[in-house]
């Protein structure tokens, strides 16, 4: 479905990513994991058209798409949920996600998008009427997950869902990860939370200082001695 090659990326005369290489295939979820400052938030900000790079090439289902603006990188299906609690706090649950089906072919299919976002977030349909900014931090990065699949993505891009959460949150939102690609939606995500992560990738990559060290599914990276004593903390 992706594929990335040779990607460099820099901010002005800082080269942040150098000949990043590495595919998604259609159904899967791949991780893309790392300390803070790896690279990793440059690396989907560059696949979703917000950064262009210098050199390689971001492919999605047989088309080149380096170099085409946000939003016609999203017209192709890839949708970006940014890091953050990105919530219009001021409006309502049902507001937000409205605004979630911009796209043409989204916006048809308003109604049963909203459908199928209520069956993975129960909790919404309760609080649809409520606003946004009084739902607790954890219950704002479900909305704004939830808001990006009402875009109807074919490629989510999921920019550190964990981030802040308390653990039994996090756990929950990697639940639902799992839910939404059993329901068709292929997923990319960037995680510092890396045992969860590995946990639920099918396939999965170790970024350090802009470069892929490590790849391999999921559940085996979690056995490489590298990582887990280096980010889990577990001695050889």
């Amino acid at each position: 479905m992706l594929r990335v090659r040779n990607l460099q990326v820099a901010y002005g005369d800082s080269q942040v990513l150098w000949d990043i290489s590495f595919s998604v295939e259609e159904g899967e979820i791949v991780a893309i994991v790392g300390p803070n400052g790896a690279g990793k938030s440059t690396l989907l900000k560059t696949i979703a058209g917000l950064l262009s790079p210098l050199s390689g090439e971001i492919v999605f289902r047989g088309e080149t798409v380096h170099g085409l603006p946000p939003h016609k990188v999203a017209e192709k299906g890839i949708i970006l949920v940014p890091e953050g609690k990105r919530v219009f706090p001021l409006l309502t649950v049902q507001e937000n996600l409205k605004i979630g089906a911009y796209l043409p072919r989204a916006r048809s299919r308003t109604r049963e998008n909203m459908e199928k976002v209520f069956h993975l977030f129960p909790f919404l349909r309760d609080r649809r009427s409520q606003r946004a900014g009084t739902l607790s931090g954890g219950e704002q990065q479900m909305l704004t997950i939830a808001r990006g699949l009402m875009a109807q993505p074919s490629l989510l891009l999921l920019d550190e869902p964990s981030l802040g959460l308390a653990p039994k949150t996090a756990k929950e939102i990697f639940s639902i990860i799992k839910k939404a690609r059993k329901e068709g939606t292929t997923v990319l995500l960037i995680e510092q939370n890396i045992h969860l992560s590995l946990r639920v990738a099918d396939h999965a990559y170790v970024m350090e200082k802009g470069r892929i060290i490590l790849q391999g599914p999921g559940h085996q990276l979690l056995e490489d001695p590298h990582l887990k004593e280096t980010y889990l903390g577990i001695s050889p």
